[in-house]
């Protein structure tokens, strides 16, 4: 019988509700669904009696969202004799043991009860227990929904206890419970998920992290579905993995979706289906890590393209001829620096400055100040590429020209991959070069947000303590903007500081202490932070170069941990890097369409079969 949303209970009399436990004596209904009604608790002591008759054959009741309380779940609970599928669902069931007790009770006795749903009750951590103490002598129950409740929020584990003991119940729904909020709860949890019987587990949305959970669940042959999704787990153990690879697809789903997942690479994608397929693409080919990327972060005129020059200066000999100011450059570094422009007009621009013999003396000769304080073109600019290099962009030419000498020496444009690498071993680091102007930031969020780069900030040593400086809290600000993109591996953002011969009187001494005091800021704003900031100083490059590399085994340890990759991901990276070259030689963004990856692929595929 559905009477669904009838208003039934509202009657001053209970005339209705007494009705329907007459004919529940009867012994005629089998199944009364009375959710979103108004039963309160007197209605269900009303119901509790035709319960007790000996006559009652009902075998599901459902009663969900009714307003009942304590009272009215104890009277249903002492009477119920045949009811085999119980639905409570949204009643405020309440804390502590009182009516949890009722029910424990009732499952420790109760022959007939298969189904119970007490999601969205109320129950706290003691109910639970009190449910536990039922659940350790029940022999009936098959399936137990305790969704959205509290049972987390507290030190007594015994709902877990009592499920230890247990041998019938199938399938358990604990979803967001805080359960993995305390600590101590994660060795209970571990050890019911290594022996129970359960067969179906929904423990979605209770800040799990211990990958102990995911190894247990594994090696339970009697678990068929797991639900883990959106809570706290980051890294998964190889040897797990390849696990998962042999009962995935076979006896087993795993949903791990919505977690920060750095191992497998999956992020919060790690689906059954995604997972499944990386993990037997794992399990065919797997290789540790070797290579990672560096990517370089900072505002503006920080020494970004110095650091990368500097650490790959094997493959950049005159590394300390590149330290030197604009204003000293002869035509030759003029035309180096036209060259990395990129720009479609750059021959023509190389023929300017070779055939009119600019220096970094007269590069200032070419722009003069507009409105608003932005440059222009001066006359002699534009008249030379009105007449002789009519394909340069006159603007865009003196745009770069003035940034160029408000810096004072080479800088970046976009993002840059640097040419060279930084050798660590057996591994490899590249890097990437990021502009700091603001108006690269959209840019730099796509290729910031993965979880398998390492990060470093630098700041120049003269900002620190000082607001008035443009340079001031970069490191509080990106470590901010990069916490934004999303999870990252801890140890995996470095901190770096410039320009140390640029101190100009204050005392190494205070500047290191002002550097604490913001690397202290900074660690609260991304708690990626771990290393020690590294002071990058030029005049003694070995030593610099030292300890930069050990600050990258660190790091690199950190993000590659427990991290094994197909050798397919080789393949597709030797694609991409093919496809990025192309681009460079058109000078196109290096951004690639769907579509166009798709395209690239199939073609190495027909070439490589």
């Amino acid at each position: 019988l559905g009477l669904r949303m009838n208003r039934i209970g509202g009657c001053p009399t209970a005339e209705d509700i007494a009705s329907l436990a007459a004919a529940l004596k009867r012994g005629h209904l089998t199944k009364l669904d009375l959710s979103y009604n108004d039963l309160r608790c007197r209605g269900c002591v009303l119901l509790s009696g035709a319960l007790n008759d000996p006559n009652c054959a009902l075998q599901e009741l459902l009663l969900e969202k009714n307003d009942i309380s304590r009272e009215g779940v104890v009277a249903i609970s002492n009477s119920n004799r045949t009811v085999q599928r119980l639905v409570l669902k949204g009643n405020n069931v309440g804390r502590g043991r009182g009516a949890c007790e009722a029910i424990g009770s009732m499952l420790a006795r109760n022959k007939s009860l298969q189904f119970l749903d007490l999601s969205s009750c109320g129950v706290d951590n003691e109910g639970g227990a009190a449910i536990g103490d039922g659940l350790s002598k029940n022999s009936t129950l098959e399936c137990l929904l305790l969704g959205k409740n509290s049972l987390g929020r507290g030190s007594n584990m015994g709902i877990f206890l009592g499920l230890a003991e247990n041998t019938c119940l199938a399938e358990m729904d604990v979803t967001a419970n805080s359960i993995g909020e305390v600590a101590s709860w994660d060795d209970a949890v571990t050890r019911v998920l290594s022996s129970s019987f359960l067969s179906r587990i929904h423990f979605a949305n209770n800040s799990l992290s211990s990958t102990r959970m995911i190894d247990a669940i594994v090696s339970n042959a009697h678990i068929r579905i797991a639900d883990l999704s959106d809570n706290k787990f980051e890294s998964i153990a190889v040897d797990t993995q390849l696990a998962l690879a042999k009962r995935l697809g076979v006896d087993l789903e795993v949903d791990l979706s919505l977690n920060s997942l750095s191992s497998p690479p999956l992020g919060k994608l790690a689906t059954h289906r995604n997972l499944l397929n990386y993990v037997t693409l794992l399990e065919n080919e797997r290789c540790s890590v070797k290579r990672i990327r560096l990517m370089v972060c900072g505002f503006g005129g920080v020494g970004k393209s110095t650091f990368c020059r500097a650490m790959t200066a094997k493959s950049t000999p005159n590394f300390q001829e590149t330290l030197e100011s604009v204003h000293t450059w002869d035509t030759s570094k003029i035309v180096e620096w036209v060259n990395r422009l990129g720009a479609p007009w750059t021959n023509d621009a190389v023929d300017l400055v070779i055939s009119e013999h600019v220096t970094g003396q007269n590069l200032p000769e070419l722009i003069q100040l507009g409105p608003a304080g932005r440059s222009v073109p001066s006359s002699t600019l534009t008249n030379m590429c009105r007449s002789k290099y009519k394909s340069i962009d006159a603007q865009a030419f003196s745009t770069a020209v003035f940034a160029l000498l408000e810096k004072g020496y080479l800088s970046t444009v976009g993002a840059v991959k640097v040419d060279g690498q930084i050798e660590l071993h057996d591994k490899r680091v590249s890097m990437v070069d990021f502009a700091g102007q603001i108006e690269f930031m959209v840019s730099h969020q796509l290729l910031l947000s993965s979880m398998h780069t390492i990060c470093m900030i630098i700041q120049p040593a003269p900002s620190f303590g000082r607001p008035d400086s443009s340079h001031s809290g970069s490191w509080d600000y990106w470590a901010r903007f990069l916490a934004s993109l999303g999870d990252r591996r801890v140890g995996s953002l470095l901190l770096a500081v410039s320009h140390l011969d640029k101190l100009d009187g204050i005392s190494m001494a205070t500047s290191r202490r002002l550097m604490g005091d913001a690397f202290e800021e900074a660690k609260l704003a991304n708690p990626s932070i771990l290393a020690s900031p590294i002071e990058l100083d030029y005049h003694n490059l070995v030593q610099t170069a030292l300890t930069v590399r050990n600050a990258l085994k660190g790091a690199f340890e950190a993000v590659a941990a427990n991290w094994w990759v197909p050798r397919s991901y080789d393949t597709l990276s030797t694609i991409v890097q093919d496809e990025a070259r192309r681009c460079s030689e058109c000078h196109e963004l290096p951004i690639v369409s769907r579509q166009r990856f798709i395209t690239v692929v199939d073609e190495y595929c027909l070439a490589h079969p």
